[in-house]
C-alpha cells in the first residue's frame, strides 16, 4: 500500500558481498590508509560533507556497475574463448543520489549473440527516477518550496553534473510524485480489507475546495485512508461519489458497517443512499456537545456537560436519550435554539450504545478524533501553500499528505473488541453470516 516502499538503500542483487567489497575499494582509492590520509580527507571535507559524501558514492555506484559486469562477462582484458559478450565502452548516463541527479560513467556490454545490451541492475536501480521524486515529494510535503529546494542540497546544485534542481524542474518532478501518490491512493483495491467501521469527513484546502475523505478500521484496529473526493462543499453528491468509488474498487459491507460522522446532514443523507440498510450511523458526541453549547450562556455549560456526560454514558441507552429529551423540553421556551440542537439527529448519538460494546472502542467510536487527527497531520504538510489554483492540486497534496499521515497510524484503542463489534453490528441488522472473522 506504502508510497515509500523503495528508498535508495535498496541495494541490487547481483552480488552478496559486491556493495561491501566496492566500498572498501572506494575507501581505499581516497587514502583512508593512514593517519596522514585521514586528515587529507578531514580537510576535503571542509567544502561540506555532503559533497564528500556524494563523491564518494559515484565513486562506489562507478566500481558497483564494474564489479556486476566483470560477473556477468568475466575480467576486463583477459581473453576468454567461452565468453558470450563483450565490452563496449562508455556513455554518459545520469544517477539518483542526495536528491538530484549526477552525472556518471555508465559501463556498457553487448551480447554476442542476440547483439542486445547487457543490463547493469545497479545503474537502473540507481537511474530511477522515482528515487528523485520521492527525494523531492519528501522535500516539498515538508515546507520547503519549490524554489529553494536546491538550497538544500548544500552547495551541490552548483556542480555542472547535479541536473534537474531548478525551481521549474523541481515544480514539475513534485507534480509527479503526488499525481502518482493521488493515483495509487485511488486505485489500490479494497476487497482484501475486513472494514468494520468507517469515519467520514472533510478538509478544506482555501475557500474554494473541500477534500472529502474516509478512514476505514479493520478487524485488527489498523487504520486506512480508503479514498479522498474533491468539491467545493461537503454536500450530497459529493459524499455519495466518494463512497460509490469505495464500492466499485471492492469494499465489502454485506455483514454491515458502522460509519461515524461529525453530524453532517448531507455525509447522513449520502451514507443511507449509498450503503442502505447495510451501514449504521453514528453521530460524534464531541461535536454534539459543542453545538449545543453554542446556544447556551457561558454559566449553563458545566450542567450540560454533567447531563451530556451521563446521558451518553448510561448503560441503558434508550433511558440516556429520555434524559435528554426531558431536558430539551425543559429549556425549549429560554433557549429554543439549544432545545432544537438537542433533538437533532439525537436517535444516532446513541448508535454504539445500543450495540452494547464495552470498554475503551466506545469513546473510540462515539468521536471523530481518528480522523481529525490524520487531517491534522495533512494541513501541517500544507500549511505553506497560500493560493490553492485548483480542486486538482488539493487532491495531489491530500494523497500524498494522507499516505504520509497513513505511515504514522497506530492501532485504535479497544482493538481487541473489534471482532465483536462486527458480530453485533450484523446482529443488530438482522443478517445472518457464516464468514470467519480474522483476529489477531
Amino acid at each position: 500500500m506504502q508510497v515509500y516502499q523503495k528508498t535508495n538503500m535498496d541495494a541490487p542483487q547481483f552480488s552478496q558481498n559486491v556493495l561491501g567489497e566496492t566500498i572498501n575499494q572506494s575507501l581505499l582509492s581516497l587514502g583512508l590508509g593512514s593517519k596522514e590520509d585521514l586528515t587529507s580527507i578531514i580537510e576535503s571535507a571542509k567544502e561540506g560533507l555532503l559533497n564528500l559524501c556524494t563523491h564518494v558514492g559515484l565513486m562506489v555506484v562507478e566500481q558497483m556497475m564494474e564489479q556486476e559486469l566483470t560477473e556477468k562477462i568475466g575480467p576486463k582484458g583477459q581473453h576468454n574463448p567461452n565468453r558470450k559478450a563483450y565490452r563496449n565502452g562508455y556513455e554518459e548516463g545520469s544517477v539518483v543520489l542526495g536528491g538530484c541527479k549526477h552525472a556518471i560513467r555508465r559501463p556498457r556490454a553487448r551480447m554476442l549473440e542476440e547483439d542486445t545490451e547487457v543490463k547493469l541492475e545497479t545503474y537502473n536501480h540507481f537511474n530511477d527516477e522515482e528515487l528523485l521524486s520521492k527525494a523531492v515529494l519528501a522535500q516539498i510535503i515538508y515546507g520547503v518550496s519549490c524554489r529553494n529546494y536546491a538550497k538544500t542540497l548544500n552547495g551541490l546544485d552548483a556542480k555542472p553534473e547535479v541536473k534537474d534542481v531548478s525551481k521549474s524542474a523541481v515544480s514539475r518532478r513534485f507534480i509527479q510524485a503526488t499525481s502518482t501518490a493521488l493515483e495509487q491512493l485511488m486505485n489500490r483495491p479494497l476487497d482484501d480489507m475486513q472494514i468494520v467501521a468507517m469515519y467520514i469527513d472533510g478538509v478544506g484546502f482555501g475557500r474554494e475546495h473541500l477534500i472529502t475523505a474516509a478512514i476505514g478500521l479493520d478487524i485488527l484496529g489498523h487504520k486506512h485512508i480508503l479514498g479522498i473526493w474533491e468539491g467545493a462543499t461537503e454536500n450530497k453528491t459529493v459524499c455519495a461519489d466518494l463512497l460509490t468509488n469505495l464500492l466499485e474498487r471492492g469494499l465489502k459491507i454485506d455483514n454491515g458497517i458502522l460509519t461515524i460522522i461529525d453530524g453532517s446532514k448531507a455525509l447522513a443523507a449520502a451514507i443511507k443512499t449509498v450503503f442502505g440498510s447495510l451501514a449504521l450511523i453514528q453521530r460524534c458526541q464531541i461535536h454534539k456537545q459543542r453545538n449545543i453549547l453554542d446556544y447556551l450562556p457561558e454559566k449553563e455549560h458545566e450542567a450540560m456537560k454533567t447531563l451530556l456526560k451521563e446521558a451518553f454514558s448510561d448503560p441503558n441507552p434508550e433511558q440516556g436519550q429520555q434524559k435528554l429529551l426531558t431536558e430539551a423540553a425543559r429549556i425549549e421556551k429560554k433557549h429554543p435554539g439549544a432545545a432544537a440542537s438537542i433533538r437533532e439527529g439525537l436517535d444516532e448519538m446513541f448508535t454504539v450504545a445500543r450495540l452494547g460494546l464495552e470498554g475503551n472502542l466506545i469513546r473510540t467510536l462515539t468521536n471523530t478524533n481518528v480522523i481529525e487527527s490524520a487531517f491534522s497531520m495533512i494541513r501541517s504538510y500544507s500549511r505553506n501553500v497560500k493560493n490553492w489554483q485548483s480542486g486538482e492540486q488539493a487532491l495531489r497534496w491530500a494523497a500524498a499528505g494522507a499516505l504520509l499521515a497513513e505511515e504514522r497510524f497506530n492501532r485504535v484503542k479497544g482493538y481487541k473488541e473489534l471482532q465483536s463489534l462486527s458480530l453485533k453490528i450484523s446482529q443488530y441488522l438482522g443478517i445472518e453470516t457464516t464468514d470467519q472473522v480474522t483476529t489477531a
